[in-house]
């Protein structure tokens, strides 16, 4: 008899204990609701909310961006809106001239002048004969791109997250030879695509720019070239072939990290 009512108690206490906590848990969930309701009638995001959750990300960024600095193992790019990477331009200073941001130029001859046609200069005679003529040799008006700076800007083509990103210190990363092949190239474009190397490299990295002359007939390449060259003291190489070998073969260099660039160029930056 005892162990019957022991039995019905306890299948009523555990009976009890259930409901118990069922109604607990459903009066802590109804309360919580409530208060969460309250908070955000109380407090709505606004835009200085925002703002302060984007200082506080940014705040995030530049510590996981100091850690990563102190981290003299590490190897590993990070981007961080907002902060210029380690190998960017700090201060580009706006230049204006013809062709500058890769804006193109435009040669108008006398007649189309006198109608109000806008020229960067005279294009008559002897400049619109060889401007002609380039055009069948290079496939570009040579003329219109004397006009343009050898150390014009090009304009940053890039993703716009590209500006962004932080690489390993110059310790850690191996320097680079950039090759350009021609052949028969105009004189002003040639200069220009090395000129640009140059100024948009980090200047620790870049070991030097060797310039492959695949057998060109023209004097302004196999004579002027290796005489003008001399002002980099070694930086900027000439190589000239014995014969023509062709774009493939002449590519064929060897060495830590060697980038091929083509020779009618202006990289933004590299």
């Amino acid at each position: 008899m005892c162990r019957i009512i022991r039995g019905r108690f306890g299948r009523f206490l555990l009976l009890f204990l259930t409901l118990y906590a069922t109604f607990g848990l459903y009066f802590l969930h109804s309360f919580n609701h409530d208060v969460d309701k309250t908070t955000i009638a109380e407090s709505p995001v606004n835009e200085k909310t925002i703002n302060s959750k984007n200082e506080q990300n940014k705040v995030l960024d530049l510590m996981i961006y100091q850690n990563v600095k102190n981290d003299s193992s590490n190897l590993e790019p990070i981007m961080i809106k907002g902060v210029l990477g380690n190998y960017e331009p700090k201060h580009l200073v706006k230049i204006s001239g013809p062709g500058e941001n890769g804006e193109g130029v435009s040669l108008k001859d006398g007649e189309e002048k006198r109608r109000g046609e806008k020229s960067v200069d005279d294009y008559d005679g002897e400049e619109k004969q060889r401007g002609e003529k380039s055009v069948d040799d290079y496939g570009f008006n040579e003329v219109a791109s004397e006009k343009i700076s050898l150390d014009r800007h090009a304009r940053d083509t890039r993703p716009k997250e590209c500006k962004y990103w932080k690489y390993p210190s110059v310790d850690k990363l191996s320097t680079a030879s950039v090759v350009l092949v021609f052949f028969d190239e105009g004189w002003s474009t040639l200069v220009r695509t090395f000129h640009s190397v140059i100024n948009t490299s980090p200047k620790e990295l870049l070991k030097d720019i060797i310039l492959v002359d695949d057998y060109s007939d023209e004097e302004h390449i196999n004579v002027r070239s290796p005489e003008y060259i001399k002002k980099w003291n070694g930086l900027v190489k000439y190589v000239r072939t014995k014969q023509r070998v062709g774009l493939v073969e002449a590519r064929a260099a060897q060495g830590d990290v060697i980038v091929i660039d083509n020779s009618l160029s202006s990289p933004a930056i590299i």
